[in-house]
């Protein structure tokens, strides 16, 4: 009977190939998420020189085909630009692209946003899905960060800066310590600061 198993054969093959998906290459890929992957602080708030870190989310492997590849921030009234920095880190890349890219924004002097940042649009002629198709939902519609309240904007506030450094004890007439003389030094800052812990200099 070797007819009858080829004809099954045939019909089975047949059959497997009504059941096939579309190719890779017809599918849209879609923006599925976006979240933060920087922390505020304890304060929820990123002060002048702090990095802001955005990652979006991919229903399946995607490339940069120019470079900066840009996510748009809304910091208060004002757009900002995260830029993607991989291909090694924040974009966990492999071979065919990834499925997450990481977007990152220093925050600049004057940037303030008392409700949170939020997230407004990917710029889609910087990224391709790795299959040749689209990117659809650019707009980030119905998965955009808005006022992110554990991450608030103030570049009004930045890092004390060292404004100078004196030794303000005395080391007597002849300008020598001796041995369990106390050497004093005073350390001058551009802004009130808290001491925790034991300082060393």
């Amino acid at each position: 009977m070797p007819v009858a198993r080829t004809a099954l054969a045939a019909v089975g093959l047949l059959a497997a190939v009504g059941t096939t998906a579309a190719p890779l290459s017809a599918q849209t890929v879609t923006v599925d998420s976006v979240r933060m992957a920087s922390s505020a602080g304890t304060d929820s708030t990123y002060v002048q020189g702090d990095t802001i870190d955005v990652r979006v989310y991919f229903s399946s492997n995607t490339d940069v085909n120019s470079l900066p590849a840009r996510l748009y921030l809304e910091i208060g009234t004002a757009t900002r630009t995260a830029v993607w920095t991989g291909p090694s880190d924040p974009c966990d890349c492999g071979t065919g692209g990834a499925t997450w890219f990481g977007f990152l924004y220093a925050v600049q002097a004057g940037d303030y946003d008392a409700d949170g940042i939020s997230t407004t649009s990917l710029s889609n002629r910087d990224i391709t899905a790795a299959n040749g198709s689209s990117i659809s939902n650019t707009a980030l519609t119905g998965v955009a960060i808005t006022n992110a309240a554990a991450h608030k904007v103030d570049g009004t506030l930045g890092y004390p800066k060292v404004t100078g450094v004196t030794i303000s004890s005395s080391a007597g007439a002849d300008s020598t310590y001796g041995a369990g003389d106390t050497v004093a030094v005073t350390v001058a800052f551009d802004s009130t600061v808290a001491v925790t812990g034991t300082p060393q200099l």
